[in-house]
């Protein structure tokens, strides 16, 4: 059996038997309520050191007990992100056929090792890290922590790297009256266990999938992918289910993580404006915000039914010649990163456009025969490279480098490609980064890196050039928007705060409670506020806008009828 026959694992049922793991926390303990409220047939959990019940269900110390006793088909993984790969690694050591981890900034090198695993079986099937799970409205079944109120049973399979792009999509989809079979968060890491491909192989062969909603962003080949096998689908199928898709980041600056650990270009890869080329080419129809999927599927599925409706640069002095110049036309990038598809580490080499890819095995290195297949001189360097990658738990080393037969070693000129991985400020999760136009005037305050940077997108189709990217962070409060406005007004540039929430753990209520304390305790000058917050608590959150009626606030449903109104406040002079 091979890791990819474990894929029907992903079409959860009311007959999923779910677990958790870490079950006492308190995220675990609030979701796990709201899951069985919802239908999830939840038998039990772990938690390490702890026997017996909690929420009137068996508690196990170990996963092993729990697995004995209870024979679930999934675990839903809510350890934080250090101990996120040890619980993975329990489970697959247990044979559960689904194992849902959410964590975000699971390190990467982690899940490289975990991916190693995955490949060598057949019995477990991984979604995540990074992800908001999987849920089938048609069975009543939760594995993660999507809002619920957004979803109704129907026949469109919604897969997506942005927990709150999904939702956004899934919400538009609802209020066109279109519900959904099963929506799969396959997560924004580098390295994740399921991809946007494997979710379209599973909706191919679901009698209750009618249409596909897909969403990608830029970082990895993917989508890319996508398109090919879209495109393939459509000539060996006789009535081929239709596909939209969005892709964001296509104004995402080049070589920055974009929030998600994932969000980012690397040697070789396509553009996410490239890519959303590529998938129209492929006769998918691609939409420039999540709101449009309503109507956009209406239309698809009638057509079909027949009626309307970073780099390293130290350590390498011993193996080759190190220049600061400008390196020749001709030198070659050779580096080692990973390859999303393979999930695993590669030896990478491109010259003149064309790049070659050679995986191997995080666990063991390159074997003789790979390094055989490298040109002498350059072996190594790369055997430095491949070092130093797992040492200083890189995603890119490497740099281009010219050989010649008058050196015997060869020449590395540095500094050739570097990943920008943005600071922290403090301790408040947020993620900002300043985006350098002169003509920006808007500030962005977004929950999710992935509707962050479809935000941007959004306005940029309008006219409207924004001064940052922030991504609050899945546990954003009060304090996180405060010290979020204190960030955006800084940059003397700004005349408008659009904050563009939509939540899935965000607690619209507390966001909005951020933003009435924001205003007024931080020197905004003649700064407008546009608010618009969807999701989770947002009946409060307008409740609380509403009677603090603030007058430079002001509070809309509609993204399309916000982001008008942004570019307006913020070109009206």
């Amino acid at each position: 059996m091979s890791y990819s026959s474990t894929l029907p694992s992903l079409l959860i049922n009311s007959t999923t038997k779910v677990i958790y793991q870490n079950f006492t926390s308190r995220v675990a303990t609030s979701n796990a309520l709201a899951s069985l409220s919802y239908g999830t047939k939840i038998l039990g959990g772990v938690t390490p050191h702890k026997s017996g019940t909690h929420l009137s269900l068996p508690l196990f110390p170990t996963l092993r007990l729990a697995v004995s006793a209870l024979n679930p088909t999934a675990t839903a993984i809510f350890a934080p992100a250090s101990h996120c790969a040890s619980a993975i690694e329990s489970a697959l050591e247990c044979e559960i056929p689904l194992i849902v981890a959410v964590a975000e900034h699971v390190p990467t090198h982690d899940m490289l090792r975990i991916a190693a695993m995955l490949r060598t079986q057949g019995r477990s099937r991984l979604v995540g890290p990074n992800s908001p799970g999987v849920i089938s409205p048609r069975a009543g079944c939760r594995i993660g922590f999507q809002p619920l109120g957004i979803f109704r049973p129907g026949g469109v399979g919604v897969a997506a790297k942005s927990g709150t792009l999904s939702y956004e999509a899934v919400a538009s989809l609802t209020k066109g009256g279109l519900g959904q079979s099963v929506c799969i968060g396959v997560g924004g890491d580098v390295v994740s266990g399921t991809s946007l491909v494997d979710a379209l192989r599973v909706f191919e062969f679901d009698e209750g999938t009618e249409g596909v909603v897909i969403i990608g962003e830029v970082g990895g080949e993917v989508e890319v992918e996508v398109a090919e096998w879209v495109t393939e689908y459509r000539r060996r199928a006789e009535r081929p289910k239709p596909v939209a898709a969005l892709v964001g980041g296509l104004e995402a600056p080049e070589r920055r993580v974009m929030g998600h650990a994932g969000a980012w270009t690397g040697v070789g890869e396509r553009s996410a404006r490239v890519k959303r080329r590529l998938l129209r080419k492929a006769d998918v129809v691609v939409v420039d915000h999540p709101e449009e999927f309503g109507g956009v599927m209406r239309g698809l599925l009638g057509q079909r039914r027949g009626f309307c409706v970073d780099v390293r640069e130290r350590g390498l002095e011993g193996v080759c010649m190190l220049s600061l110049d400008e390196p020749p036309e001709d030198a070659v990038f050779v580096g080692v990163t990973i390859d999303r598809t393979a999930r695993s580490p590669c030896i990478v080499t491109m010259c003149k456009g064309k790049v070659h890819r050679m995986p191997y095995d995080y666990r063991t290195g390159p074997t003789k025969e790979d390094m055989a297949s490298l040109p002498e001189q350059l072996v190594p360097l790369v055997r430095q490279l491949v070092r130093l990658f797992r040492e200083e738990a890189a995603l890119v080393v490497g740099g281009k480098t010219k050989t010649s037969i008058s050196h015997s070693k060869p020449t590395l000129y540095t500094s050739s490609f570097e990943i920008k991985v943005e600071n922290r400020p403090e301790e408040s999760g947020i993620v900002y980064i300043p985006l350098p136009s002169p003509s920006a005037r808007i500030g962005t305050l977004v929950n999710g890196a992935g509707l962050a940077m479809n935000t941007i997108d959004a306005l940029s189709l309008l006219g409207g050039i924004c001064t940052n990217f922030l991504d609050t962070g899945g546990k954003a409060n009060a304090a996180t928007v405060k010290r979020s406005f204190e960030l955006i007004l800084k940059d003397d540039r700004v005349k408008v705060i659009f904050v563009n929430v939509f939540g899935g753990i965000t607690d619209g209520g507390l966001i909005a409670e951020g933003i009435v304390q924001a205003v007024k305790e931080v020197d905004q000058g003649n700064v407008k506020v546009v608010v618009r917050i969807k999701g989770n608590e947002e009946e409060l959150a307008k409740k609380i806008l509403d009677e603090e009626a603030l007058s430079n606030v002001e509070c809309y449903d509609c993204f399309a009828v916000a982001a008008k109104r942004v570019v307006e406040l913020a070109y009206s002079n």
